[in-house]
């Protein structure tokens, strides 16, 4: 143990840095414990040393007060005792990551668009006319979001990993990449209509993305948001993903979690099965 780096604290942002360097972790997680870090600083945490349970449960508490939801909270707390963890085998603090309050988060069961609200996307964005950006005046939205639904739903792929998907991940009618976040290659059959549309936007694309040369990340989120309140529909993009695993336990019973490429099957059943579009639903027969 190295008691001369006790003596000498390093910042947060410093210890996060080293932590990153030492990882192989994704962009998002990396951004994710930045984010972290800036919202501690903001509450004042800005060093090891001021790393202590009565200063971290301090900062769970302000975040509940400013009416912060508790699974973001829960995440929160997650990353700070990573950081904090990792300051205390480094030797930049000295107090054990201990009774730090934990965020209890209700997991609510999850939810999925029925087939009859995935074609109502589908028509309205067949028939969405306007320019997607003013750097490409010549694509709509009708040449994005039909192939976005289409893809999204028979992969059930992730929105980093969709807007990562380069000419070359397309073989043979599939989807062939390795998820980012997972670091497991998935291979996806696509029908003929997703395969035209990405061929089409292919042809128009500079740098052979398909999505992401047209509309990067925060354009997606801040379309995806703006043009389902248009449509009157609850839910995020991330409703394609839960969609396409529960029509796939729908299809085939029991299949969903290999689809999903999940070890664990409770995984799929906690996280994006919705349990009511599943025909029958369990439970007994009715008396009446």
């Amino acid at each position: 143990f190295d008691f001369d780096r006790v003596a000498r604290p390093m910042s947060l942002s410093s210890i996060c840095d080293e932590y990153i360097s030492q990882r192989e972790v994704s962009h998002l997680y990396v951004a994710a414990l930045r984010r972290t870090v800036r919202k501690a600083a903001v509450y004042g945490i800005h060093s090891s040393c001021q790393l202590t349970p009565e200063a971290v449960n301090g900062w769970l508490e302000s975040l509940r007060v400013s009416g912060v939801c508790a699974v973001t909270r829960s995440n929160e707390r997650r990353l700070l005792l990573t950081l904090w963890r990792y300051a205390v085998d480094a030797g930049y603090c000295t107090t054990n990551p201990a009774q730090v309050r934990r965020i209890k988060v209700v997991k609510k069961p999850p939810r999925a668009w029925s087939r009859q609200t995935l074609l109502g996307l589908l028509d309205a964005a067949e028939q969405d006319g306007r320019r997607v950006s003013n750097r490409y005046p010549h694509v709509r939205w009708c040449d994005v979001l039909p192939v976005w639904i289409a893809v999204a739903f028979e992969t059930g792929m992730r929105l980093g990993d969709l807007l990562a998907l380069r000419a070359e991940s397309i073989r043979n009618g599939c989807v062939v990449i390795v998820a980012s976040k997972t670091g497991k290659a998935e291979v996806k059959a696509l029908s003929n209509y997703a395969l035209t549309g990405v061929a089409r936007l292919l042809s128009k694309s500079p740098d052979n993305t398909v999505f992401r040369w047209c509309v990067p990340r925060r354009r997606a989120m801040v379309k995806w948001k703006q043009w389902l309140q248009e449509q009157g529909i609850d839910g995020s993009s991330k409703f394609l993903r839960r969609s396409s695993f529960t029509y796939t336990e729908l299809k085939r019973p029991g299949t969903a979690h290999r689809f999903a490429n999940h070890s664990d099957p409770s995984l799929v059943w906690q996280h994006y099965i919705d349990r009511t579009l599943l025909m029958p639903p369990e439970g007994p027969d009715p008396l009446r």
